[in-house]
């Protein structure tokens, strides 16, 4: 789940709402407000200025939304679609401790990918 879909859930859970509440709101589908939640879909301008002009949102949800979508939207999507087993484990794993990776540890993966830091 993305930040943007964990500010989205809240809001929702804040007002009792389901997915299909909100997607009555916005004009969406529950699937596709199920799939910005998990990550799996884009944030659309469309999506979100629907969010905002039909919900009556504090300062701190608004600011929430704001700061979760520019965060979402700089996260990379990977097609999996095509690969075998073996490779998504890598695609998955990597995404997963990318960010614990050392400058050491970055450069041993990019010299076994035969790709230099520039």
């Amino acid at each position: 789940m993305t930040k943007f879909g964990a500010v989205l859930r809240t809001i929702r859970f804040n007002r009792g709402e389901v997915l299909k509440d909100m997607a009555d709101k916005t004009g969406f589908t529950s699937a596709y407000i199920s799939a910005i939640e998990a990550g799996d879909r884009s944030i659309t301008d469309k999506f979100y200025d629907s969010l905002v002009s039909n919900y009556t949102l504090s300062e701190t949800e608004l600011h929430q939304l704001e700061e979760s979508r520019a965060e979402t939207n700089q996260a990379v999507s990977l097609g999996l679609a095509n690969l075998n087993e073996g490779q998504k484990k890598v695609a998955i794993n990597l995404q997963r401790t990318l960010k614990d990776m050392d400058s050491d540890q970055v450069t041993r993966m990019l010299d076994i990918m035969g790709e230099k830091i520039k």
